[in-house]
């Protein structure tokens, strides 16, 4: 019997519905020890923003403590037993993966491999036995990712991924940037603060946390042109809306996170890539430019060599 073809993921109103009431908590560790400076520099082809754009689609499927485990619920045998040090084995189609997290389909294995090498990550793909057979990625993240008992942490909610923003936004740069500002914003619920603060504002609290951009390159590892290009997305305000982050105070700057009230409508998202490339350069034209500029540099290299090939 001839299996039908793997189907390319679309955005849906059930799941921005489904995800909407989850998120993932991120361990804010992950900035001052270094881990996601680490994933950015990692070597490869691809650079190791694949990975950080994948991190939290990956997170929202499984946590510590979770009781359902894929792989046994699928009866997909061979792979690792239960670790308290990891998470229960999750699944989720590379289309699936690719097309939330903003990354090109065959960027999926690169950025589970650099995960892997940080021993963030564990994967397989193996036989499954409701798929009748077919291949399927199982996965399964360390727990160190997570927040650990009674520690704050930086909520990624599912509504920024499964709302388009995640793959809206233009650059892996800028969401690895998202990742260290969600983590170095000392007031994780401003609603839930600013009920409990013993004089001061939560703006003076976030001044007392404030980061000079030498420390912003040092904690996520971005080159200085780069980060100012990231901060520029993250800070600019999208359509009638507030942008991700706010800055305030002088330099050093505190970053507030603003969470996202709307979504991007499934029809849009599915539309063809001409669409969200336009809005893109509507909302950020300089760096619209700086990638088409960087596209149009590797087509003339490529027929260069073309050329070369063929004269010799």
């Amino acid at each position: 019997m001839r299996l039908a073809a793997p189907r390319s993921y679309l955005f849906n109103d059930a799941d921005i519905e489904d995800y909407s009431e989850r998120f993932v908590p991120l361990n804010p560790d992950l900035v001052p020890s270094g881990q996601l400076a680490d994933l950015w520099r990692e070597s490869g082809t691809r650079g190791g923003g694949v990975s950080a754009s994948m991190l939290p689609v990956l997170a929202i499927e499984t946590w510590p403590g979770m009781r359902r485990d894929r792989a046994a619920v699928d009866g997909t045998l061979h792979l690792a037993k239960p670790s308290p040090d990891w998470t229960p084995w999750a699944s989720a189609s590379h289309r699936r993966i690719a097309t939330v997290a903003g990354i090109a389909l065959s960027s999926v294995r690169v950025g589970y491999e650099m995960l892997a090498r940080r021993d963030l990550c564990q994967f397989a793909t193996v036989p499954c036995a409701v798929s009748l057979g077919r291949r399927r990625t199982y996965y399964r993240l360390a727990t160190s990712l997570y927040r650990s008992e009674g520690q704050a942490f930086a909520p990624i909610r599912g509504s920024l991924l499964y709302g388009g923003h995640w793959t809206m936004l233009p650059t892996n740069a800028a969401r690895h940037l998202y990742l260290v500002l969600a983590a170095l914003d000392p007031v994780y619920d401003a609603d839930v603060l600013g009920g409990i603060l013993d004089g001061g504002t939560i703006e003076e609290r976030r001044q007392r946390y404030a980061v000079s951009w030498g420390r912003l390159e040092r904690f996520s590892g971005l080159s200085r042109r780069t980060l100012v290009e990231a901060l520029g997305v993250l800070t600019t305000p999208l359509k009638n809306y507030p942008p991700y982050f706010e800055r305030g105070g002088g330099s050093p700057y505190w970053y507030a996170r603003q969470g996202p009230e709307w979504w991007w409508l499934p029809d849009f998202l599915n539309s063809s890539t001409k669409n969200i490339r336009e809005n893109r350069a509507r909302t950020w034209p300089e760096v619209a430019d700086r990638l088409s500029r960087e596209s149009r540099a590797r087509l003339a290299i490529k027929k260069q060599k073309r050329r070369a090939v063929r004269v010799a």
